[in-house]
């Protein structure tokens, strides 16, 4: 059976995951600096508010959906990692969907496999969700979202997205960036023999829209019932004027903690990012996965706030388009070294100011700079060297150079 070629990863990355978690009850307990993500903190704190009737956004910094508190009640009455149990299940499942959708668009059953494994063994996407970061929540729905948008022509399905994709944008806004291209698309994909691009509603545009507003207006209706506009500021509201100058790889925020007093700031940083994303959806939407990996990546880079957990957003599609990338092997280690490089350059000020409490804040700008410029030219290089074809033609396209490198390493393993 096929899918059983990926479960021995899909074990030994779970075996690894688990073992990081228990790893970190006994870091947290021998150590000043904790292995568990301060958020996961929040979360607990959150729903113990909860707990007693009380508001979850009654803890400080608490910024996120009630629902995630509500699901993470069990941290009170069964253990202090159960959060963390769902948080790893959701990342397990993240590689299984990254290897369905592939294989739903014919993608070859070894490359289908080593792009999941991209996510099983990333060392981000392991260390986010064992310190108890809630991201691969967000990285399951978006990937059943497009899996059920890509997935085919039936109604179902395009009811399933839409109420999928409702839901992501209610945990988190990010995935709003999607909407314009998914309108474009829902038209190509359901009347892919008109040549004409069209901008005008039909009954799937329709079906789609109204689904998913309502969803999303449910949800947020009821969030707002229970907890008023401090839901409605907390959840959403703030990411909107949101200024971090501390722990933030964003080329602004040099700006933001020079000119903190200065309103307009806040919008104007807002059109770049708004017109890049806008451009991309217009360009690309029949490609829909891969608009929505550029739509990503453009808003963490460009956006006025970027924090490490940021890049597990463009991180979760980034195996769906990796076997379409005419792009040289040498050429994918050397963004990839170049990309971490870069955080190491930033990571380096941003600890001697976090604590030794040294004035570094000119370094770490110059690191976010060169950091911003580096994700700019990865950005070109994909789009470049990408296999650009409508979704509908994908099951007719021929292996490209990294995806003929990708099945070249499996057929060695196997032999080894």
């Amino acid at each position: 059976m096929e899918p059983a070629s990926l479960l021995p990863s899909i074990i030994f990355a779970g075996l690894v995951r688990v073992m990081l978690m228990l790893y970190g009850l006994w870091h947290d307990a021998n150590f000043t600096v904790k292995y568990t993500d301060v958020d996961y903190y929040v979360f607990t704190d959150a729903a113990s508010h909860v707990i007693h009737g009380e508001s979850p956004y009654s803890r400080a910094t608490y910024r996120y959906t009630p629902l995630l508190a509500w699901a993470l009640i069990p941290n009170i009455y069964v253990h202090q990692c159960f959060g963390k149990v769902i948080f790893i299940v959701c990342d397990i499942l993240a590689a299984v969907l990254i290897h369905k959708i592939l294989r739903s668009q014919s993608c070859s059953a070894q490359s289908s496999v080593f792009c999941a494994q991209l996510w099983l063994f990333n060392p981000i996407t392991i260390t986010v969700s064992t310190r108890g970061n809630a991201e691969s929540v967000m990285s399951v729905l978006v990937l059943i979202a497009l899996h059920y948008f890509t997935k085919n022509t039936t109604l179902q399905s395009l009811v399933v997205a839409s109420v999928t994709y409702a839901i992501s944008v209610h945990v988190k806004i990010f995935p709003a960036t999607y909407a314009v291209a998914i309108y474009f698309y829902v038209n190509s994909k359901y009347f892919n023999h008109q040549p004409v691009f069209s901008v005008m509603p039909n009954r799937y545009r329709v079906l789609a829209g109204v689904i998913g507003a309502t969803t999303f207006a449910v949800l947020t209706g009821l969030c707002y019932l229970m907890y008023g506009y401090e839901f409605l500021h907390e959840t959403y509201l703030y990411h909107v004027i949101r200024q971090d100058t501390r722990h933030n790889f964003s080329a602004y925020f040099y700006l933001f903690y020079l000119l903190p007093d200065v309103s307009w700031l806040s919008a104007a940083v807002f059109v770049p990012q708004l017109f890049l994303i806008l451009l991309s959806s217009y360009h690309f939407y029949e490609d829909l996965i891969f608009t929505c990996f550029i739509n990503t990546f453009v808003f963490v880079t460009f956006n006025k706030v970027c924090t490490s957990q940021y890049f597990l957003w463009y991180l979760t599609i980034l195996p769906l388009i990796v076997p379409y990338l005419h792009m040289s092997l040498k050429r994918v280690i050397c963004l990839t070294s170049l990309w971490f490089l870069c955080q190491v350059l930033w990571l380096t000020p941003a600890y001697q100011l976090e604590f030794e409490g040294k004035d570094t804040f000119l370094f770490i700008w110059i690191a976010s700079l060169v950091f911003f410029a580096v994700n700019v030219f990865i950005i070109g290089n994909i789009v470049q060297f990408y296999d650009f074809r409508p979704n509908v033609e994908r099951k007719s396209r021929e292996m490209s150079e990294i995806g003929t490198v990708i099945r070249e390493i499996w057929q060695k393993r196997k032999h080894l």
